[in-house]
């Protein structure tokens, strides 16, 4: 019997010392993605942008525009920082602003023609990373990549509990 404790045991420090190690691996990756979107960086010519600006472009898309509501939910974020991104991508010619018809007390944002030809550049550049991304996660099936967005689903769910419980 002890020895099947013992087997137990050794497994359970095991499987606890691998999710150390996979949360060390997390708090790397974070990082590098974190430094990786506070750079500003030459998106469209001549034009330093930061990443969170070129996926504000993205998320207004082309057409008939989105309310700053609507695009505060697309971008996971706060109407205050949809506004002021909004407002800085206005200044840079990439985005215009105007009333909604509908509703005066909306904000609708529309892509200036500058900013239609940055959202192609940048699809046409999405898409050619994820498939580098993808090729480079070749050995990995389609079954494990579920897995993965799995694990950075239940990650993500995790911090995101942690965070609202700790606010004052």
């Amino acid at each position: 019997m002890r020895k099947g404790a013992d087997k137990m045991h050794k497994d359970q420090e095991t499987r606890l010392e691998l999710v150390r190690a996979l949360i060390q691996e997390k708090r790397k990756t974070t990082l590098a993605y974190s430094q990786y979107l506070a750079k500003n960086r030459e998106y469209a010519p001549g034009e330093q942008l930061y990443m969170r600006e070129v996926h504000f472009v993205i998320a207004v898309g082309p057409g008939e525009g989105h309310t700053m509501s609507e695009l505060a939910e697309k971008l996971d974020v706060t109407q205050g920082a949809v506004s002021q991104l909004a407002a800085r991508m206005e200044k840079k010619g990439f985005v215009q602003r105007r009333k909604a018809a509908g509703d005066r007390r909306q904000t609708v944002a529309t892509l200036t023609a500058k900013g239609e030809a940055l959202y192609r550049e940048h699809t046409l550049y999405d898409r050619a990373r994820y498939q580098e991304i993808s090729e480079m996660l070749g050995r990995f099936s389609e079954r494990e990549l579920r897995r993965l967005w799995e694990y950075e689903n239940l990650m993500g769910a995790a911090f995101t509990k942690e965070n609202r419980r700790n606010v004052t």
